[in-house]
C-alpha cells in the first residue's frame, strides 16, 4: 500500500509505493475540495507554499487511483 511521509509536514512530502507502481498524476485538494497543486510523474513534492491545514492527495498510478490525507504544518 502507499505510504505518505512525513505527516504532518512543513516542506517536503514523499510517497512510497509498492515496487512496479509508477505515478502518472497527482492532484492536491484542500479541505473544501479546491485544487491546491497538481503534479505529474513524481513521488516527492515541495508543499512549503501551501497554507497550513488538511489536504487530500489523489494519486493516479499505473495500477489505479489512491487517495491519501496529510497535514501541512
Amino acid at each position: 500500500s502507499a505510504v505518505l511521509y512525513p505527516n504532518p509536514t512543513a516542506n517536503k512530502l514523499t510517497l512510497q509505493l509498492p515496487a512496479g507502481t509508477s505515478v502518472e498524476q497527482t492532484i492536491f485538494h484542500n479541505a473544501i475540495g479546491q485544487v491546491a497543486k497538481q503534479s505529474t510523474t513524481a513521488n516527492q513534492w515541495d508543499v512549503s507554499e501551501l497554507a497550513s491545514g488538511i489536504y487530500f492527495m489523489t494519486v493516479q498510478t499505473n495500477l489505479g487511483t489512491t487517495q491519501l490525507k496529510f497535514v501541512k504544518k
